[in-house]
């Protein structure tokens, strides 16, 4: 009882007081886990103050104080694991929004795959294994592959459908019948990875962000930004594709 009293007391002070218990939702536990392990807070800690907090939310439940439990799919970070950086959606503007010349094939290219790598929270081997008639962009949908061979179909927003279609425009320079990705290298095959690297922290360098960015930055910062829009952590797990809730967590 004493633990708990302490938990929720800790609880209190990072919420807020005065805050009501039905303000509080799924991305604020979250942050709340994410407070408690930058103050290297042990795992089994967290779990427990988790606990505690599902004991109070389930409470509020039984009351009808409550419609739901937000606290119920939380659970501590695994010991060891840190959590993703992300970029803010004001860094991510500023980021796309950086003019590139519309008769370099090459920035065209790259616009399109950091679009498409944010729009649509691809992991960038599924994005460099798209092929061209996998990009049904007239649906704003594109089917991609994804790990454990399973295929899904993700929504694609408007300026990466044009940036994808500016590139297209385009791909047909590179195009030397070796490949048929939608991104291509100046030579024709499939572009690696590594260059992908290389070129959007270029990117972000040019564009004045203060901070590395790498592919995989894009993807945690879309299922960010949809999880403080529409807070529902389920949905954001099936637009990633992952196979267990965890992982989104």
């Amino acid at each position: 009882v004493e633990a708990y009293s302490l938990d929720l007391t800790q609880a209190c002070e990072f919420f807020g007081s005065t805050t009501e218990i039905n303000s509080i939702d799924t991305l604020g536990i979250l942050r709340f886990v994410r407070y408690l392990t930058s103050k290297k807070i042990g795992s089994r800690s967290i779990a427990r103050k988790l606990s505690a907090l599902r004991g109070l939310f389930q409470n509020a439940l039984n009351h009808r104080i409550l419609a739901t439990n937000p606290a119920l799919d939380v659970s501590a970070p695994k010991r060891g694991k840190k959590l993703p950086n992300v970029l803010s959606p004001e860094a991510i503007k500023k980021l796309l929004d950086h003019p590139i010349s519309a008769n370099d094939p090459e920035a065209v290219r790259d616009q399109a795959l950091f679009e498409l790598l944010y729009s649509s929270g691809l992991r960038l081997s599924e994005a460099l294994g798209l092929k061209v008639k996998d990009a049904k962009l007239l649906d704003s949908e594109i089917r991609v592959l994804g790990k454990g061979e399973k295929q899904r179909i993700v929504p694609i927003g408007r300026p990466a459908v044009e940036a994808i279609r500016n590139w297209l425009n385009l791909r047909h320079q590179f195009d030397k019948g070796i490949s048929e990705a939608v991104f291509l290298s100046r030579k024709g095959k499939t572009i690696t990875a590594r260059t992908i690297q290389r070129r959007l922290a270029l990117r972000a360098k040019v564009a004045g962000l203060d901070q590395h960015v790498h592919p995989h930055v894009l993807r945690h910062s879309v299922a960010t930004h949809l999880l403080e829009s529409s807070r529902d952590l389920r949905a954001i797990q099936e637009f990633l594709g992952h196979q267990n809730l965890a992982t989104t967590q």
